[in-house]
């Protein structure tokens, strides 16, 4: 989590301020955080509040793909991932927690590999 400079979420978080003609201090004022808690999560120096997400969508009005990034980037900045095992049958749970234990072995021509497949380029 600690990073130097702006943060991908901080980048997220600034373009949405710009989009809604606001400043740090309206929107530190609208999730109910010190102007400079948001500055430190910006920057990559503090954590994520949990409900940070849930009030940013509640607040703005985001598109799904916009609401999608705020959640990689929040996953990537905190350094973690959750999926939801209980919803995927047997196979599908198999196969999330061998890539999960496999995905650093796997080479950048492989991950291209994988990726066309899963977004449906092959």
């Amino acid at each position: 989590m600690k990073t130097k400079g702006v943060t991908n979420l901080g980048k997220k978080l600034r373009k949405i301020r710009i989009d809604n003609d606001e400043i740090s201090s309206d929107m530190a004022r609208k999730l109910e955080i010190s102007v400079s808690y948001l500055s430190a999560i910006e920057n990559g120096k503090r954590n994520i509040p949990k409900d940070l997400a849930e009030k940013l969508f509640k607040i703005y009005q985001l598109s799904d793909n916009d609401k999608e990034k705020i959640l990689q980037a929040i996953s990537i900045y905190s350094g973690e991932m959750r999926i939801r095992l209980d919803s995927l049958n047997e196979k599908q749970q198999k196969l999330s927690l061998l890539y999960a234990r496999e995905i650093s072995k796997l080479s950048d021509r492989q991950i291209e590999k994988i990726t066309g497949y899963l977004n449906g380029k092959e």
